[in-house]
């Protein structure tokens, strides 16, 4: 395996990863929403923290999947109708916008959206 094909392998596994990370979150705050939602810590505060948490972290998984499909795009691409490929060998890495773009930004979402659970559990913590 060459560099090029680990650095492909990293990003795609590191995504896959944080897709599944959030969905976690996604899961447990969507099976306990209603005590959340009907407890008494951070009734307009607390709760929209939680709320934006809650958001992030799903716009995190959306742009997981839009890195899947990235990264399938660069190592696939379609042919153009001269018969070359759409992206050149020489473009074909990590640093593709169609890979950089959606990866950043998943990264970004994922620790807002993480960073913001976890505020909402440490004034959760602290109020008691």
């Amino acid at each position: 395996m060459d560099l090029k094909e680990k650095a492909f392998a990293s990003v795609q596994e590191t995504s896959k990863l944080l897709i599944t990370l959030a969905t976690a979150f996604i899961a447990f705050t969507v099976a306990f929403a209603k005590d959340f939602m009907n407890s008494s810590f951070g009734l307009g505060a607390g709760k929209m923290v939680w709320l934006l948490g809650s958001l992030f972290l799903v716009i995190s998984l959306i742009c997981g999947i839009w890195t899947q499909l990235g990264i399938t795009t660069v190592l696939a691409p379609s042919m153009s109708k001269s018969g070359k490929p759409s992206i050149s060998d020489a473009d074909q890495t990590i640093r593709h916008r169609k890979v950089k773009t959606p990866f950043a930004l998943q990264l970004v979402c994922f620790a807002v959206g993480a960073a913001l659970m976890a505020a909402y559990q440490a004034f959760g913590v602290w109020k008691t």
